[in-house]
């Protein structure tokens, strides 16, 4: 099962939750404090893991720079 990649903005209560509920989750905010979103990306990629976040800056990584997306 692929895990998640929750970022420093996700509430830290969160993350215990989907732990009991059989996810893994690898925190930011617990592990790898002050990472770059670039990074956080590169992480998820390499991990294969799905983030979470509330933060408008992944999209704009994704969608209008061509971060992690299928090459053609």
């Amino acid at each position: 099962m692929r895990g998640f990649l929750a970022d420093e903005h996700i509430p830290l209560s969160t993350i215990p939750g989907l732990r009991s509920a059989g996810h893994s989750v690898l925190s930011i905010r617990e592990d790898y404090q002050s990472m770059s979103d670039h990074l956080i990306l590169e992480l998820a990629e390499r991990e294969d893991l799905v983030v979470i976040t509330n933060d408008r800056n992944f999209g704009d990584l994704i969608f209008n720079e061509k971060k992690l997306l299928p090459q053609a």
